[in-house]
């Protein structure tokens, strides 16, 4: 007794599980989603910390600057 597959049934399923529209997605792209996110995340934070270190040095630059005038007005 031969078994019969249903190749039309199993490419089926095949392109279903590889189908971006699909919820099933397997272990290993989560996990390089995961990643990808976590790097973007760290992308993001150190922009943040240099535009604040940045803000905070033209900040001290611009009240050294405003000190100065204010002391070379008053002469």
């Amino acid at each position: 007794m031969a078994t019969q597959i249903d190749k039309e049934a199993c490419r089926e399923a095949y392109n279903q599980v590889r189908d971006d529209n699909s919820d099933t997605k397997c272990l290993k792209e989560k996990e390089e989603e995961k990643e990808e996110r976590k790097e973007r995340y760290k992308e993001q934070q150190n922009q943040l910390i240099k535009y604040y270190r940045n803000k905070q040095h033209l900040d001290t630059i611009t009240e050294e600057y405003t000190g100065l005038i204010n002391t070379t007005c008053r002469k």
